[in-house]
């Protein structure tokens, strides 16, 4: 090697040293084009977490941490129910019940083999006012707090894989009331399927009694107008 290229070299070394004790390896790449150890990681993909097929990911809430979460949800629309309005308690429940009901299961199991009948716009048109009536019900019977309490008794595993949660509301101006709420899981994630008043009754098979026979003897606008005639009573209520 003559002295002239000997030196050469000796300088692309010293300068790669120099570039890689300050951290500089983008500049090493792009004056030698050399590719750096970091460079080379960089550019290899990490290799996702393998998660076994049916398995919940590491991050995700249990059904019952759900249904605490959706306890505390409800807990604190109910202590500030004696200053809102109606309106004021739909707004605040709407968005709890989006993200913790299945309400697009719920609205199709409520009118059974009969939604199967419905075109894409009536079936978009019912979720939309289930979603309401749902949420019209929760504003209109938390309205007013009384030191109520959410108590979690336990949960046990249901059909085709849902998990059932057992809660109670603990009322100290009233009877207590015992909740249970069916979860499935949906989307990667447990939301309430079905709840079950009094620990037996399910409000599911309730409303699917009702609005199945409405459906199948009066029609779908007849079902409509039903509904929403609930919706304005919860609004609305009159003394009995």
């Amino acid at each position: 090697m003559s002295q002239a290229n000997r030196t050469t070299a000796l300088h692309i070394v010293s300068a790669a040293l120099t570039v890689l004790t300050t951290g500089g390896s983008e500049l090493l790449e792009s004056r030698w084009g050399l590719t750096t150890p970091a460079a080379r990681a960089a550019e290899t993909p990490a290799a996702a977490p393998a998660i076994p097929p049916n398995q919940p990911a590491p991050n995700e809430r249990s059904p019952r941490d759900v249904v605490a979460a959706l306890n505390d949800a409800l807990l604190g629309v109910l202590r500030q129910s004696n200053d809102l309005d109606y309106a004021g308690r739909f707004t605040l429940l709407a968005p709890i019940l989006e993200n913790m009901f299945d309400l697009e299961y719920m609205a199709r199991q409520a009118v059974g083999r009969s939604f199967l009948d419905l075109d894409e716009p009536q079936r978009q048109a019912w979720y939309t006012l289930f979603k309401d009536y749902m949420t019209a019900n929760y504003a209109a019977r938390f309205d007013h707090f009384s030191d109520q309490q959410f108590e979690i008794l336990g949960e046990e595993p249901g059909a085709k894989d849902t998990v059932l949660v057992r809660t109670r509301v603990i009322d100290p101006a009233a009877e207590n009331v015992d909740l249970s709420y069916r979860m499935h899981r949906t989307d990667g994630a447990w939301k309430v399927a079905d709840v079950y008043l009094k620990g037996t009754v399910s409000e599911l098979a309730l409303r699917r009694s009702e609005y199945a026979s409405v459906l199948k003897r009066d029609g779908f606008e007849a079902l409509i107008a039903n509904v929403k005639a609930k919706i304005a009573d919860f609004a609305n209520p009159t003394d009995d």
